[in-house]
């Protein structure tokens, strides 16, 4: 069995891991799993009795099943003590402090807890596969993992996903997701087999993995850009971040505003920050896509922002002093560089197809044993792309023509028109801000302005939610065609 951890480390507070606890919750159900967990989360009508994530609309929204507590039972929860907790708060006086206590240093009391969980398990004639949690983990529980030589995976929703893209990605990482070396060793072997292997031009990626919507924005990768850089925000406080650095946005803002001058300066808030935070700056891109703001910016700068990695898709250059998220590795450690760095296209191509991972195979029981299996970089590149091949239409004949072609056939496939200089202004919400407050008070689009509180306020919410999909509605619910699929890519099955 594999085992998910659902204990809260991306944000500050119980409130925002409800909705991975049900939907994990059920995924446990389904497949006869253990689940390790706060408390509270079991008697949850009664802790959070205000949230949406057990009523008809959120469930069906994000396909889980709610239970009784019943048939609760009938999955093994093993749960870390409230007791625990204050204990910790009581030592440490904060519920941040207590975070990165235990995200950087062993805890002796919490080892003992998570060694009886596996003790019983084993007790009980069970084997564990691998240990699931969201984002980061406790260094405690890593190390009773690593005692007992158990994978681990790290899950985060990647940077392709559905509203702006075809599908949604997860990230998969066995030695945590932040600032670790997992991401640089697997690219040098990467490109040690990348020979063998197709690689992609930017513009078929885009072509390939646009929603139709925003397939006339490929036309505009090399518009020159207005702005000489655009910093891509990220939310007031991210403990994993907080946990590796201390380098914030705000202090981000004031490196860039001793170079540039206001008027150069675009920025983009990241839509989950309920502070909406601009740092004084006088503008921001509202556009509901972040299309508009890579492509007007010549190099994007953010602390901790998975448009790094999406304006190394667009062609413009990434900045970042620190290597807080995976493609750090490629971007420039100043602001002022206008070169990217060498292999950003191979890496691209591995970050695409080898490095994320498509959302319905990131939980699926059989390909979480079949990466246990240690697949080469080629053969986890290849399923990938022969998934997305057969998600979107694409056949062995169009793969085995050269780049030019592939664009061509994938653009008269899509039925691609692109962009005219009009269109594309048209798109542009560019929102002002109030100095004294940094509240959003206008947007000016198309010389027109509007109010626009409402509107944010509603994306935001859309926004959040969506951030919150960190698990294919429908992953799950999938694993026998899965199966057939991957044991087809494997050689195993005839159809």
């Amino acid at each position: 069995m594999f085992i998910p951890i659902v204990l809260d480390f991306e944000n500050n507070g119980l409130k925002f891991m409800l909705l991975k606890y049900l939907r994990f919750f059920d995924m446990c159900k389904q497949n006869n799993w253990a689940i390790i967990t706060h408390e509270e989360f079991d008697k949850y009508e009664m802790n959070f009795p205000n949230r949406n994530e057990y009523k008809e609309t959120m469930m069906k929204q994000y396909g889980y099943s709610l239970y009784s507590q019943e048939e609760r039972k009938e999955v093994q929860q093993f749960f870390i003590k409230k007791e625990f907790y204050e204990k910790l708060f009581k030592k440490y006086g904060s519920e941040l402090e207590c975070a990165l206590q235990l995200l950087n240093n062993r805890d002796e009391e919490l080892e003992e807890i998570v060694e009886q969980f596996i003790q019983e398990l084993h007790n009980q004639g069970e084997t564990i596969e691998g240990i699931l949690y969201f984002a980061a983990c406790p260094l405690s529980i890593k190390e009773v993992a690593k005692k007992h030589n158990i994978p681990m995976v790290a899950y985060e929703t990647g940077p392709i996903r559905s509203a702006n893209y075809r599908c949604t990605t997860s990230y998969f990482c066995n030695n945590g997701l932040y600032d670790t070396n997992e991401i640089q060793s697997r690219f040098d072997n990467f490109k040690t087999q990348m020979p063998e292997l197709p690689i992609f031009s930017r513009e078929e990626i885009l072509t390939m993995f646009l929603e139709q919507k925003n397939l006339g924005y490929v036309s505009m990768i090399d518009k020159t850009p207005k702005y000489e850089i655009g910093i891509a925000g990220g939310c007031a406080l991210v403990v994993p971040y907080f946990a590796i650095n201390k380098y914030m946005d705000h202090e981000l803002v004031d490196d860039i505003l001793e170079i540039y001058h206001p008027k150069d300066i675009l920025v983009r808030l990241h839509p989950g920050d309920m502070y909406k935070a601009t740092y004084r700056l006088p503008k921001y891109d509202a556009t509901s896509t972040p299309f508009p703001f890579l492509i007007n910016s010549k190099r994007i700068a953010a602390v901790g922002s998975n448009l790094l990695f999406e304006a190394m898709l667009w062609k413009r250059v990434p900045c970042s002093l620190t290597k807080v998220m995976p493609a750090s590795i490629l971007c420039n450690e100043d602001y002022v560089s206008v070169a990217e760095k060498e292999d950003v296209e191979e890496f691209v191509n591995f970050f695409i197809f080898g490095f994320l991972v498509p959302s319905e195979l990131a939980y699926d029981e059989e390909y979480l044993r079949w990466r246990n299996s240690k697949p080469s970089e080629k053969e986890i590149y290849m399923l990938h792309l022969k998934f997305y091949m057969e998600k979107f239409g694409l056949t062995e004949e169009w793969l085995e023509k050269d780049s030019e072609i592939r664009l061509s056939l994938l653009r008269m496939y899509r039925n691609y028109t692109p962009f005219t200089e009009e269109t594309f202004n048209s798109k542009l919400v560019i929102a002002s801000t109030v100095p004294a407050t940094n509240q959003p008070t206008t947007v000016v689009k198309n010389e027109v302005k509007v109010v626009k509180d409402e509107e944010l306020y509603k994306e935001y919410l859309a926004t959040k939610e969506y951030l919150d999909n960190v698990l294919n509605s429908t992953s799950w619910k999938i694993t026998a065609p899965l199966r057939k699929f991957i044991d087809k890519l494997k050689g195993k099955g005839k159809e």
